[in-house]
């Protein structure tokens, strides 16, 4: 039987939260410099991204053998997309340092064939041996990526309708003459579950309930990041705002 181990780190405020991310996703590289990696866009990661930025400038990380596999993306969107996961990646993550196109694995969420589009993720991240890193933020409903409450935990990337909490939260994302979509797509639970290591960054006081129901309630696919307890290799980065009253 595999054990356990999972590791709460609350931090002082958002910089610190941020810093000791980067330095998580560091150690890794050092580690295994073609280490396979997932990182979640949106607001939450920004700072830990800066940081990693910094960090190569300094002591000259290499990130020329790492592959990155996004997680999710709004059906519909792609990179020149204001709002989307591929947008945000590539201004704060693969363009900064030089991370080339073969590097990269995404969805193509305009794709006709969605189907398709989760097969070929499907068959491109099997082959490459499963993920070594993913690093995740937990939705104010509990979902990670767009595995939203009530997926299946055995699922693999699918194509799912989002929650109304979680479209409503995507607004921020969008110019008032956009209009938040209703579906999204997503590397699946089960592919998250055989990360090599799961770490999930949260921040604010937004997020005390969804930090609350990961760590404390019962393990239920109505929060879907509760699973995260049952990871081999789980570390939850928080600042005091989203961990005490």
């Amino acid at each position: 039987m595999q054990s356990r181990t999972t590791v709460l780190n609350v931090m002082k405020d958002y910089d610190e939260m941020s810093q000791l991310a980067a330095n998580v996703l560091v150690e890794q590289i050092a580690k295994k410099p073609n280490s396979v990696l997932c990182i979640a866009g949106g607001d939450t990661p920004r700072g830990m991204l800066n940081y990693l930025s910094h960090l190569t400038e300094q002591i000259k990380i290499d990130l020329s053998r790492c592959h990155f596999f996004l997680l999710d993306e709004w059906v519909g969107l792609d990179r020149v997309d204001k709002g989307s996961c591929q947008s945000f990646l590539y201004e704060n993550l693969f363009e900064p340092l030089s991370i080339t196109e073969d590097q990269i694995h995404g969805f193509d969420a305009t794709s006709e064939d969605l189907t398709g589009e989760c097969n070929r993720i499907n068959e491109e991240l099997e082959a490459i041996g499963g993920l070594d890193l993913a690093i995740l933020g937990v939705g104010v409903n509990g979902h990670i990526g767009f595995n939203e409450p009530g997926v299946d935990f055995s699922s693999n990337a699918h194509v799912i309708h989002l929650d109304e909490v979680t479209q409503k939260v995507g607004e921020k994302y969008f110019t008032e003459k956009q209009k938040t979509p209703h579906m999204g797509i997503t590397l699946g639970i089960n592919q998250i579950m055989k990360s090599q290591k799961v770490m999930v960054i949260a921040n604010g006081r937004r997020k005390r309930g969804a930090v609350e129901s990961l760590l404390y309630k019962e393990v239920s696919s109505q929060c879907p990041a509760s699973i995260l307890r049952k990871h081999t290799d789980f570390q939850l980065v928080v600042d005091e705002d989203a961990f005490l009253e």
